[in-house]
């Protein structure tokens, strides 16, 4: 692959986010400031391989706690889910027994319209 010497002519990937500006910009003028010494070029190349494998340790970490609040949050909505479920039952189990007591009480007001009527019928 041919990189130009010339960082500005560097054909660089897309950063939709622009979270590598600063990364391209320090590593082009710390390459810049190697002044052909062997000794700077391998300290650079070191950083390099070093940044590298501290992005694919980070990618790794980030991923698994990414997948960990994926699982937690699966699990609050579930929790949500059951507890809604739950007051939705007992919601229901409480407009049945309202019910109940209001059949009971009809039938009972019922039941003293009789005798109140079959009092004044005799």
């Amino acid at each position: 692959m041919d990189i130009p010497s010339n960082p500005a002519k560097i054909d660089w990937p897309t950063d939709r986010v622009g979270m590598t500006s600063r990364l391209k910009r320090e590593g082009c003028r710390a390459i810049g400031r190697m002044n052909a010494d062997k000794e700077n070029l391998d300290v650079v190349m070191a950083v390099l391989r070093i940044l590298a494998q501290h992005a694919q340790d980070k990618f790794a970490e980030q991923v698994d706690i990414k997948a960990g609040n994926l699982a937690k949050l699966a699990g609050q909505r579930q929790a949500a889910q059951d507890e809604n479920e739950r007051k939705e039952m007992a919601m229901e189990n409480q407009l049945k027994a309202e019910a109940k007591t209001l059949k009971n009480r009809i039938a009972a007001l019922e039941a003293r319209k009789r005798k109140v009527l079959q009092r004044v019928t005799e």
